[in-house]
């Protein structure tokens, strides 16, 4: 028999074996695809460069590559796992080392082909049917769908870059197992390695530790975030290791408990050592994916209240003798016709003064009459020549040492602070949040000095501003046909622009985070299914031997529930507490959870959906265990 013709009568025997492999892989490249098809769609490449976003971004799309290479390599080591027998046998008839690894190369390149082909397939066919979704959800209505070599080639070579790592460490597995253990792979059951309770212990101390460090050193960057994430996964995989044998240990003591369910109880902390990894890897993606999908929902709502405080204007453009140049009829009459009209409008002379500081950078200030700062803010304030207020439109808590100025200087003038204000009471346009309130007769005398650095804030306030974004869109375009070429500076800036910005990233965010969260839930699904049923294989003559001495149905049957109960609802159980917690860290510098218990209900939604979707797998996982137990023995 040829090379070849031993490698094509392996496909037709193991052929199920093979296809739910190649299932394995085609579901990680359609996953890819369909992630790639949104990441790079131009209207996302085109948030990505006009902010931070593509930062935000870089959180689902890591999560999402660290699971496939674990998914892949999972995948894989179960698919050699099942097969180690049969290179024992190959060895036993004279092939060597080079030969076996020369057959798992040429099967594993068609199978990649193979499944490069169906998933790129897969993938671009309902990739379309994502994006409507997408597009949908986002609120980018006006995106385009269209797919480009960029994400055929970047899933291609991820998925290849994982597959052949996990065929190469399976090669030097191979190469370093003897004929002995390759033969009687298949009778030999995992044992669990010898467990220390204090390695729990110290699992769970760490996460303690974490914990209370995130609490003590959270702050709204969330620059030490991942630094405490580190342990916390750490604790994680320590006490997971370990706390099925603590627990049993402590069982043990009961003698009448745990001899009541023995069966139960070595089963369990049998498939400890081999199923740790997939319960911890588990529990994070479902703690990251809840904190995510929560802290996301919560922060749609607290930025609309921010934006609301940072934008007191609906619509502001600056003015000056060239650019944004518009009647004040006209401008009244732009919004009529979009039937929002104009309810308030507020126009403010600025002279912009620009100073050099330390180490001779730039600072602008903005000189404003206190005539025109009495009716901004309904005061009656009185100023001698030689006086300033300083006004800081900012909130006090980021103004710096800008409130230590006393003095200003500039030009012939000396003045000394009578009085300042420290509040957001103006929409931030231009350079500056720092205003100098003068004298009227020192505001003219600058004026005369610096003519050319007058400009005019616009402020304007319409009836309904949600619905102002055609009129603004409409006077954006007015000012583009009038206008030269100008910086941003004097671009119009709106509340309902950033409020609908705001709210398309979140929703982009959210259904990148819902799209990972659902490919999560089916990739563990489908290795802890793997994983159960191929125990079950093994497991079948060992129930066989104990209906054969009385073992009944009702027995199996809640034996198999017991522990399918356990093993998917631990990971679900810990993800979401430890969720829960970072939750509390993050949210106490915003006046912590019980002064925000909106995203307790939003904590609450989200875990509820995740208790549902692992319920449904649950219950078929356990209703097709117990029907292939009971077809084998009603067989039998």
């Amino acid at each position: 028999m040829t090379f070849n013709a031993i490698v094509w009568k392996m496909i037709r025997v193991n052929f199920k074996r093979y296809l739910l492999y190649l299932s394995c892989n085609t579901f990680a490249i359609l996953f890819l695809f369909l992630f790639f098809s949104i990441y790079y769609n131009d209207e996302v490449e085109r948030m990505k460069e006009t902010n931070s976003f593509d930062t935000v971004l870089a959180i689902p799309a890591a999560a999402l590559v660290l699971f496939i290479i674990f998914f892949i390599q999972y995948a894989h080591q179960m698919f050699i796992k099942k097969r180690t027998s049969e290179f024992g046998l190959f060895m036993a008839i004279g092939m060597s080392p080079n030969n076996i690894s020369r057959l798992l190369i040429l099967e594993s390149f068609v199978i990649s082909i193979i499944s490069i082909l169906l998933g790129l397939g897969f993938g671009a066919l309902f990739s379309k049917l994502s994006f409507l979704v997408f597009s949908y959800f986002s609120m980018l209505n006006h995106a385009f769908f269209h797919i480009s070599f960029k994400m055929f080639a970047h899933t291609t070579v991820i998925f290849m870059c994982i597959f052949w790592a996990a065929v190469a460490f399976s090669i030097v597995q191979i190469r370093h197992q003897t004929l002995l253990t390759s033969l009687q792979s298949k009778r030999v059951i995992d044992v669990t390695r010898t467990n220390k309770s204090y390695f729990g212990v110290i699992g769970i101390v760490l996460l303690i530790l974490s914990i209370l460090g995130l609490y003590i050193t959270y702050d709204k960057q969330g620059e030490l975030l991942f630094l405490w994430a580190l342990p916390s996964f750490f604790g994680l995989y320590l006490l997971l290791s370990n706390a099925i044998h603590s627990v049993i240990n402590v069982i043990k003591g009961q003698p009448s408990l745990y001899f009541r369910s023995i069966l139960l109880f070595s089963s369990l902390e049998q498939k400890q050592k081999k199923l740790t990894s997939l319960l911890t890897l588990a529990s994070i993606m479902i703690m990251i994916t809840t904190l995510y999908c929560t802290i996301t929902l919560f922060t749609t709502k607290d930025e609309y209240d921010r934006i609301l405080v940072n934008n007191p204007s609906d619509i502001v453009y600056i003015e000056n003798e060239q650019i944004n140049n518009i009647s004040k009829e006209e401008l009244f009459q732009l919004f009529e016709q979009q039937n929002n009209p104009i309810v308030n409008l507020q126009t403010i002379p600025i002279i912009e003064i620009a100073k050099d500081d330390y180490y001779e950078w730039k600072s602008y200030y903005n000189i404003l009459s206190i005539d025109d700062y009495n009716a901004l803010t309904n005061e009656k304030l009185q100023l001698d020549e030689n006086e300033f207020v300083l006004f800081i439109n900012q909130e006090p808590q980021y103004i710096g040492d800008l409130g230590t100025i006393a003095t200003f200087e500039m030009d012939q003038f000396k003045l000394t602070k009578k009085h300042e204000n420290i509040e957001l009471i103006l929409t931030y346009v231009g350079q500056s949040t720092t205003f100098i309130v003068v004298h009227p007769n020192v505001w003219q005398q600058v004026l005369e000095e610096h003519s050319n650095a007058l400009y005019y804030q616009h402020h304007i306030h319409v009836a309904d501003w949600k619905n102002s974004l055609l009129a603004v869109e409409q006077l954006q375009q007015t000012f583009k046909q009038t206008n030269p070429e100008t910086s941003k500076l004097f671009a119009v800036s709106s509340k309902i622009q950033h409020y609908t910005q705001n709210k398309t990233e979140n929703a982009v965010l959210f259904y990148l985070l819902t799209f990972i969260s659902i490919l999560f839930y089916f990739g563990v699904f489908i290795l802890l299914y793997l994983n159960l049923t191929a125990d079950i294989e093994l497991e079948l003559s060992k129930f066989e031997k104990l209906y054969k001495i009385g073992i009944t149905k009702k027995e199996i049957k809640r034996k198999l529930s017991t522990e399918t109960f356990i093993l998917f609802f631990t990971p679900t159980l810990l993800g979401i507490v430890l969720a829960f917690l970072y939750v509390v860290g993050m949210v106490q510098d915003i006046g912590g959870i019980t002064n925000n218990l909106d995203i307790v209900v939003y904590f609450l939604l989200m875990s509820g959906i995740y208790f549902f979707i692992q319920f449904c797998f649950f219950l078929y996982t356990k209703g097709k265990l117990f029907t292939k137990v009971w077809r084998y023995l009603s067989n039998d």
